[in-house]
């Protein structure tokens, strides 16, 4: 342990042992008094936060009537406008630079609005500094888990309801729920969810007509970055937009922002054809045209889950995190894994097959929901000639 380390520990070590809370019997926690509710969700990856989305609806769907907030990290807090199951958002900046005293001041105040429960939702790491914001809150009751624990502590001491922690390798949204479920909190649905408005999905639809694609269209998308170092051969990426290109007509739209360039390069020059690029576009534009693509063929990556949140059938290719754990709940998401972990031992014709069967038995007719749009009379006639094709 080097020194820095060393002293984390003690301070940590230092706070247990002037800030342990009393532990409650869970029990006696008056359900029918809790009435302000704040979740304290700050993980660092995007696709962490959508997994976290379920917790949202079953507190919903056991307090209908309580105020529930949400803080999470600014880089993320876009992809909760308009969610429905929340009354409002608390934003924590990851940089001191976007901090005034004024908005510090603003942002403490809103962090002690009389929260009756705070729940601090960690599976993967613990922050000491969520643990210490939930702590500020004075809720009467604090929730989370028992583990993981902060490093240099024996429990997770700022928290007066530990919910219990299963050994089995769950995925990670059922290990967000065990949380909650310690107080009778559940939901049936585990979906990830990203609520787009009328008007985001109307602007996706101008987007994709500025490019030349129109809604009937079969739109297959591609995204080729990967948060680890494990990609699949960009070839074969090439080779499945060729498939769906001659075979099924389909429009390529491939999704990439600055890191990525070099390989969207590689990938477009291999075609014989232009695919339509999506890029410069913030998170919840991306998944509005996300919305409206057929099947979307991606690397396990936060993408991947920013898909999910609006619906869009993907195949997702797996290297070394497990399927069970990560892949989004769903049969319309389906993924692949390699041998031992290895992106390279995935074949062509196993990922094309998925895709084929996503396109049968998701039908994009299906998922488009006439009545989020401004129906203009070109529009309607669209969305009538789409569905007229799937009723023969």
């Amino acid at each position: 342990m080097n020194l820095q380390s060393s002293l984390n520990h003690d301070f940590v070590r230092l706070l247990e042992k002037f800030l342990m809370q009393k532990p409650v019997r869970v029990e006696l926690v008056p359900r029918e008094k809790i009435r302000r509710i704040l979740i304290i969700c700050l993980p660092p990856r995007m696709g962490d936060l959508l997994l976290a989305t379920p917790v949202f609806r079953a507190v919903r769907q056991n307090f209908p009537d309580a105020h529930l907030a949400v803080l999470t990290r600014s880089a993320h807090v876009s992809l909760l406008y308009g969610n429905r199951y929340l009354n409002e958002l608390l934003v924590f900046y990851e940089s001191w630079r976007n901090w005034s005293w004024l908005r510090l001041i603003h942002f403490m105040k809103r962090l002690r609005a009389k929260y009756d429960l705070t729940v601090v939702l960690n599976t993967v790491s613990h922050s000491l500094g969520g643990d210490l914001l939930a702590w500020y809150t004075r809720a009467q009751f604090i929730l989370g888990p028992e583990y993981p624990l902060m490093p240099g502590s024996s429990s997770n001491f700022l928290y007066n309801l530990c919910a219990p922690y299963s050994e089995y390798e769950k995925h990670q949204t059922e290990r967000y729920l065990d949380i909650v479920r310690y107080l009778d909190m559940d939901t049936a649905d585990l979906s990830e969810a990203i609520h787009l408005s009328k008007d985001e999905k109307n602007n996706a639809l101008e987007h994709l007509n500025a490019h030349g694609l129109r809604p009937e269209d079969l739109i297959v998308a591609i995204h080729l970055a990967s948060e680890t170092q494990e990609v699949w051969e960009i070839k074969k990426f090439v080779q499945a937009a060729k498939y769906f290109s001659a075979r099924r007509q389909a429009k390529i739209v491939v999704f990439w922002d600055e890191p990525t360039r070099d390989l969207v390069e590689e990938f477009s020059n291999a075609l014989p054809f232009f695919p339509t690029q999506v890029r410069g576009l913030s998170l919840r534009e991306q998944a509005a045209v996300c919305y409206f693509c057929d099947v979307l063929i991606c690397h396990d990556s936060d993408f991947m889950h920013l898909a999910a949140g609006v619906g869009t059938p993907l195949v997702a290719l797996f290297g070394s995190r497990e399927l069970h754990q990560w892949k989004p709940i769903g049969t319309q998401f389906l993924a692949l894994r390699g041998d031992d972990g290895a992106l390279a031992t995935l074949e062509l014709e196993d990922v094309i097959n998925l895709a084929e069967k996503l396109i049968a038995d998701y039908p994009k007719a299906l998922r488009l929901e006439m009545d989020d749009f401004d129906i203009s009379e070109e529009v309607l006639k669209d969305y009538l000639d789409i569905l007229n094709t799937f009723d023969e």
